[in-house]
Parts: C-alpha cells; sequence; structure tokens
C-alpha cells in the first residue's frame, strides 16, 4: 500500500492508501523514490509466484496507478535477497540496483525503468558485478545526468570466520555503459576493520559522496569519502572521519548540502541510550559543525532509522519514543522531524534535551 498526506496530515488517496499489487504471497521490502514530477516510484520484492523477484510501480501525484497492473517485473531472473536501492533518472523513470544469486555467486544487478514502464537494460537487467565472497547492501545515487554511481560492501574472499569488508563503487551511464569501476569495483575504502552500509549522495558535480560504519578504532565508527565524477577519491585514503565518539555510531544517513558536501545523521550511543546526531561535511571534506556532530535528540529512550529527505533544504526524520515533556505522541511510534535552516548547523525544529542519568564511558 501507498499513500500520501498534505501538511495537515489528512490522507490523500484514501483511508487505506492505494494498492500496488494484491497477489497471493508477501509483498516485502518496499523502497520508494519521487519521479520528480509530483509521484513517486515503488519496488518492493513480491513473492506472488514459487521464486520471488522484484517489481515496479509509478503512481501519479494523485494516487492512479501509471504502469501494467501488478507493477513491472524487473528482470526475469529471481533473487530472495532483500536489499533493493532506488534512485531517479531525472526523468519520470528510475534506476535500481539489487542483489541475486546467478553465474555462481552473489551479483549486483541494475535495471533502469524509464517513464514508459518498459525496463531498458534487458529482460534480465545488467550484472555489474559478481561476487564469489560475501557482498551486500547496494546504494544508489544519480550522476545528474540520467545515470547512476553505485557503492556497496564486499568481503571478496568470503571467509566466514575472518570477514572483512571494504567499499567499493561504480558509474553506469543512462544507456547501461560502465565508465568507471568495471568488474570489480573502483575502491572507495580499504582501510583496516570493516567498512559497512554504505549510504550515498550526488555532489550535484557527477561526483558522490559516500558515509559509514567503520570499525578501524574497535568500535563502530563513522567515516565518508567523496568519489569524483572519474572514479578517484577526492579525500583522505581512507576517508574523513564523520564521528569517532566513545561507544558506537550506526545507521547513516546522507543528504545534499546544496553544494558539493553533504549531511550525515546517525543513530549514536555515546550516552547510553541511542540518540540522534548530525554532522555536515564542506566539498573538501571538512566537518562544519561540532566535533563528533551535532545533538540533535539527546532523550530517555532508543530512536533509530533516520532518514533524510532526497532534497535540500534538508529535513530529518526518525522512529522514536516520546519527544519529551508535553508530548503526545505514542510512545515507540512517533516520527519527530527537525529541519535545517543552514550548513552552519542552525535548526528551525531546535534540538531537544531532556534529563536523564547517564551510563559512564
Amino acid at each position: 500500500m501507498r499513500s500520501a498526506w498534505p501538511h495537515d496530515g489528512t490522507p490523500l488517496w484514501g483511508t487505506n492508501g492505494v494498492a500496488l499489487g494484491n497477489f497471493f504471497g508477501s509483498l516485502t521490502y518496499p523502497a520508494i523514490f519521487s519521479d520528480n514530477i509530483g509521484g513517486a516510484i515503488v519496488v518492493w520484492l513480491d513473492w506472488r509466484e514459487t521464486n520471488p523477484a522484484f517489481y515496479a510501480q509509478r503512481i501519479g501525484n494523485d494516487g492512479s496507478i501509471l504502469w501494467p497492473t501488478g507493477g513491472v517485473r524487473l528482470a526475469v531472473a529471481n533473487s530472495n535477497l532483500p536489499d533493493c536501492a532506488l534512485i531517479s533518472d531525472g526523468s519520470g523513470g528510475a534506476i535500481a540496483v539489487w542483489r541475486d544469486l546467478r553465474n555462481g555467486g552473489i551479483s549486483l544487478v541494475v535495471q533502469r525503468i524509464p517513464f514508459s514502464g518498459s525496463p531498458q537494460w534487458g529482460a534480465d537487467g545488467a550484472v555489474l558485478h559478481t561476487s564469489f565472497g560475501d557482498m551486500g547492501f547496494p546504494a544508489v545515487a544519480t550522476d545528474v545526468v540520467g545515470g547512476a554511481v553505485v557503492v556497496w560492501h564486499e568481503d571478496p574472499v568470503g571467509d566466514p570466520f575472518n570477514l572483512n569488508f571494504d567499499l567499493y563503487a561504480m558509474h553506469v551511464q543512462s544507456n547501461g555503459f560502465i565508465v568507471w569501476g568495471a568488474g570489480d569495483g573502483a575502491p572507495v575504502c580499504s582501510a583496516a576493520g570493516d567498512q559497512m552500509q554504505p549510504v550515498i549522495v550526488s555532489d550535484a558535480a557527477g561526483g558522490v559522496v559516500v558515509a559509514w560504519q567503520d570499525s578501524r578504532n574497535g568500535g563502530r565508527d563513522l567515516y565518508a569519502q567523496r568519489v569524483q565524477p572519474w572514479g578517484d577519491v577526492a579525500w583522505a585514503g581512507g576517508g574523513v572521519a564523520v564521528s569517532t565518539a566513545v561507544d558506537d555510531q550506526m545507521d547513516p544517513s546522507i543528504t545534499t548540502d546544496g553544494v558539493a558536501g553533504a549531511i550525515v545523521a546517525w543513530r549514536d550511543r555515546r550516552s547510553g541510550d541511542f540518540d540522534i546526531y548530525a554532522q555536515s561535511l564542506d566539498t573538501y571534506g571538512n566537518v562544519r559543525w561540532t566535533t563528533d556532530g551535532l545533538a540533535l535528540v539527546q532523550e530517555t529512550g532508543t530512536r533509530s532509522s533516520p532518514s533524510w529527505r532526497p532534497t535540500w533544504p534538508a529535513a530529518l526524520s526518525w522512529r522514536g519514543p516520546t519527544c519529551g515533556p508535553g508530548s503526545t505522541s505514542t510512545p515507540g511510534r512517533s516520527r519527530p522531524t527537525a529541519s535545517c535552516a543552514d550548513r552552519q548547523g542552525a535548526w528551525r525544529s531546535a534540538p531537544r534535551q531532556t534529563p536523564r542519568t547517564r551510563r559512564r564511558s
């Protein structure tokens, strides 16, 4: 189901939303992105047949279904691996990236679905890379000219007793041609420890900024790297530190700052509970805000799933318990938001802090 809400929270597409598929079997792991013309494109893993596959559907701004009923199948090959990343192609369509089990390993597959809804890169999609180790967490960003840059984490050896994940990237043009990173991908970071769960955003200049969870220091920290339009990294070889505070920094989310930099948000356990922090990076990799990040919410209880609106000015949402004294939110279900007013860290919705007992580090 899919629904839309105006600023006052009244559903626009009926009380129960619009059905994207009503076949027998489960519809799981949905992902959604704007089509840039008022509607949206949704992909999901569909179990209508014995073996699952990814499908896509486009919805108009009035809730109308614009592609064939039941959605468009992205590839003939089946996939029971959950993660599918989605980005607009800038022309009313989308580019989707997912993993499946073909070619004797784990393959990274891409498909372009244009405005018309007819897949463009073959009936089975285009295989970008096949890993015979362990690979996952693909993420994708626009190259601003109809193509995409894909990033993923991978341990090429795949030894379950000694996993060592690094980050790789690849640039695909709008016609499916691989510009750089063909084969095994261009390295983004291969520092000590694991580099995992990458997130990516366009730098609006043909390159991208990537952030990830990193264990080089023994815990879970966050680092970032800018990849230039020709595939070389622009910042320090191992990336720049977004936050190396005590305890865990996890689950990064990234958005553009509108001027070739990026803003990263994450959940952070330096205080004992999981809070929401953010940091801004300029085009040279310098942090703009407080060292180790600016606290957006510091309250008793655990928060998760930080997610940015994909366009500037930035707006962030997350899942968490009540939002402090006087809140009418339902514990565990509220979705507070904050909007960035400028690149210096001023927020239109001020960060909230309430007293609590803190653990010693």
